[in-house]
């Protein structure tokens, strides 16, 4: 069994969208010049265990224009 199958059957797409709304609602949260607060979108991403635990081991910065992909 893959690492997908096991996901697939104990989360539903609407659990999963609903930690990917989660991740960036917590980084924005984390900057110093926010433009909202959230302080329960970290507390719903650690309540998720290992599947909140696979966006929160993602980089917590976007590459921004001299990132991957840029054409600079």
């Amino acid at each position: 069994m893959t690492q997908a199958d096991e996901r697939a059957e104990g989360w539903t797409g609407l659990a999963e969208t609903s930690l990917g709304v989660a991740f960036p609602r917590d980084l924005e949260h984390q900057r110093a010049d926010r433009l909202f607060v959230d302080p329960f979108a970290r507390l719903f991403l650690d309540a998720a265990g290992d599947l909140g635990a696979c966006w929160t081991n993602v980089p917590s910065r976007p590459a921004g224009p001299s990132g991957p992909g840029s054409s600079t």
